[in-house]
């Protein structure tokens, strides 16, 4: 199967915004925290203070997105944690690999395909593309699995 540009385009973000993503989860969830909780209404009924039980519900709860600054833009990101866990088992995946190498200094160091594919010896750049496409398969793969991308949009 090939992969469509947009299905590419999407999942190289979320790689590319890896550790902005993470960062983000973390601020969310902290935020939770600041937050008091009440249960029940003020209807007549009974109103229960409890801050540690709310805070342990949303916390097993999981994030419906994420919003990163990126320049002047802000960016939503849904299902980051589900998104943080697929990147982390393909960067595991691919750990003692040299398509993993290539991965961390794509994704992480952000490094340009040229200097790379120089300091990895990769001589064709169809080699070190057709790598990317495999880190990218698999993510998708992981992310039909988990019913956060549609398989029938995946070749576009």
């Amino acid at each position: 199967m090939i992969l469509g540009k947009k299905t590419l385009k999407s999942v190289e973000n979320k790689f590319f915004n890896y550790q902005k993503i993470k960062y983000a989860i973390i601020d969310a969830r902290a935020e939770q925290d600041s937050k008091g909780g009440f249960t029940g209404g003020d209807n007549g009924h009974s109103r229960v203070s409890d801050p540690t039980a709310i805070a342990a519900l949303k916390h097993i709860t999981p994030l419906h997105y994420v919003t990163i600054k990126d320049g002047l833009w802000d960016i939503k990101f849904y299902n980051p944690e589900k998104w943080i866990s697929i990147i982390e088992y393909c960067f595991g995946i691919y750990n003692n690999s040299l398509t993993g190498e290539l991965a961390k200094r794509r994704y992480i160091k952000h490094e340009t395909p040229e200097f790379t594919m120089g300091e990895m010896r990769i001589s064709s750049k169809n080699t070190y593309y057709s790598w990317r496409d495999d880190i990218a398969m698999m993510a998708v793969m992981l992310a039909v699995g988990e019913g956060i991308i549609d398989p029938t949009t995946v070749t576009e």
